[in-house]
Order: C-alpha cells, then sequence, then structure tokens
C-alpha cells in the first residue's frame, strides 16, 4: 500500500469520539500551558513567580496566534501536499527521533531507505527529516525564554517578540548561507529547502535543554549541557547531511573537499549559534541600584 494513502486516510472509529477534557482534582490548579513536550520538569515550580505565570500566559497566546497565522498563510509559500508530509509524525517518531537528537552515537543506519523524489511520511522513515519538532521546539523554547525572563524580573511583551524574530531571522541567515555555500561551492544535494530548514531547526531542542539546565541548576550545568549537546548536534548533522552531499566520481577531487568543508562548516555552525543565542539570557545581571 502507497504509504500517502495510509497517512491521507482516517479511520471512521475514530471520527466521532468524543473529546474530553481533563479536571483537575480538588485543591490543583492546572497550568496555563498544556501542549509542551518539552518543558523541563523543574519549571512547574516556578509558576509561583507572578511575573514568570505572566511570561507563560503571554507566550502561550503569542504561539496559539502564531500557528493559526501559519496555517492561514502557509500555501501562498510552499504546496500544502508537500507541506503536511513533514508534520505526518506520531508518538513514537517522535521519541525516537529525540532519542537520536540525544544519543546519535548509538544510532548506526543514517540512510533513507526511500525515493527521495517523493516525499514520505516521517513516521515510516526515522531518518527523514521533520519539522513537528523543529516547530514545536521553537515554541517551547520561546516559552522558556519567557519563563527565564520572568524570574529576572524584566519579562515584557516586547522581549518575547524580539526572541521570537531574532530566532527566524537567524534561521533565515542559516538556510540562506547553506544555499549560497552549495552553489559557490558547486557541492551536488538531494536536499529540498524545507529538508534544511528542518536539520537546521533540531538545534532549537539544544537550546532547550542547555536553557532549562541553567533555569534549574545555574551555569556550571549550563556549560555541561552546553557541551554535551555541542558534540552531539555536530555529530548528528554530520551523519544527516554526509549522505545527502554526493561525492565525486574519484572520491578524492575538489569536489570531495569542498563537500567536506560545507559539512565541517554547517555541523559546527550549530552549537555555535546555540552558545550565542543562549549566552546573553543564562548569564544576565541585573544592574546594581545605588
Amino acid at each position: 500500500m502507497d504509504p500517502r494513502e495510509v497517512y491521507q486516510r482516517v479511520p471512521s472509529q475514530y471520527a466521532s469520539v468524543p473529546q474530553q477534557q481533563h479536571q483537575p482534582p480538588p485543591g490543583e490548579t492546572s497550568l496555563p500551558f498544556q501542549g509542551s513536550a518539552f518543558m523541563p520538569p523543574g519549571a512547574a515550580g516556578m509558576m509561583n513567580d507572578p511575573m514568570a505565570t505572566a511570561a507563560l500566559q503571554y507566550g502561550s497566546h503569542l504561539a496559539h496566534s502564531g500557528g493559526q497565522l501559519v496555517q492561514q498563510n502557509i500555501n501562498q509559500f510552499v504546496a500544502s501536499h508537500k507541506f503536511k508530509y513533514y508534520f505526518a509524525v506520531d508518538t513514537s517518531y517522535v521519541i525516537r527521533k529525540l532519542g537520536i537528537l540525544f544519543f546519535p552515537f548509538i544510532h548506526k543506519d543514517w540512510a533513507c531507505h526511500y525515493n527521495k523524489a517523493e516525499p514520505v511520511a516521517p513516521r515510516y522513515e526515522i531518518n527523514a527529516p521533520d519539522l513537528y519538532i523543529p516547530v514545536m521546539s521553537f515554541v517551547t523554547y520561546t516559552l522558556l525564554v519567557g519563563v527565564m525572563l520572568g524570574t529576572q524580573n524584566r519579562f515584557s511583551p516586547e522581549q518575547l517578540s524580539f526572541t521570537s524574530s531574532s530566532l527566524l531571522a537567524w534561521l533565515l541567515v542559516e538556510v540562506g548561507l547553506v544555499w549560497l555555500s552549495l552553489y559557490v561551492l558547486g557541492v551536488t544535494s538531494d536536499l529540498q529547502w524545507l529538508d534544511i530548514v528542518a536539520l537546521l531547526g533540531y538545534k532549537y531542542v539544544s537550546m532547550i535543554v542547555c536553557v532549562g539546565a541553567a533555569l534549574l541548576a545555574g551555569t556550571s550545568l549550563y556549560y555541561i549541557v552546553l557541551a554535551y549537546m555541542g558534540i552531539t548536534s555536530t555529530y548528528f548533522m554530520i551523519q544527516s547531511l554526509r549522505l545527502s552531499l554526493q561525492h565525486d566520481s574519484d572520491g578524492i577531487g575538489v569536489g570531495s573537499r569542498r563537500r567536506t568543508y560545507l559539512l565541517i562548516f554547517t555541523a559546527l555552525l550549530q552549537p555555535l549559534l546555540t552558545l550565542w543565542l543562549t549566552w546573553s539570557l543564562v548569564h544576565y545581571k541585573p544592574p546594581i541600584l545605588l
């Protein structure tokens, strides 16, 4: 059976199942944001801080509004039938993909076993790039920044908007640099531009873990986690791009050296940007009042 037919099919027995809302036990209140899979476990204890709570509420509203805006206008930028395949994931795929991102050294088979001329739902191919994890990581990191700013007593809607805009701007710069490098170096690749966006977007997972570590245990743990996630993100990027950038026929020509340079440049860019985008947030010091 064609995987695309399976992806488009909706089982009829689930169509009429009523949606039940979870009611918290008496005396407990639910958190204002319930949809994040990447929120650090200890962050719930910070909800007693009014600034952190306000930051999280505003961030949730901003994320919901932004998601609706993207959904309404996405067809203007990319064919919807291709775009939807990047979000065709399930729980098993997300767990396995996160496992590869955190522990890429134990993953052995990095090849994509499908025809790259046709889109495939990532849940059928673990090595296929997806946009679900990058988008959810982007939203979660924005909310985590809001919590961090709230604990530092400097949260404002403008700060959160500036964070989102900066992340998008740096992502666009990265995609442009990679495309320009492919053209200038003359490296042949079968990557689509959405594939590049997805691969570059996986670093938001590292940024969440780094900032979450700083939020829970300070800068010492931040540097330890940053070092580890820098190694894993570099290794993951090299392995993911290695088979998508084609070799020269002789294997030792100028094109092979250019391919190696591009691999190293793109891979090292991930931990460097993780450090650049998180360092000032983690090392903020309040001004001394005289």
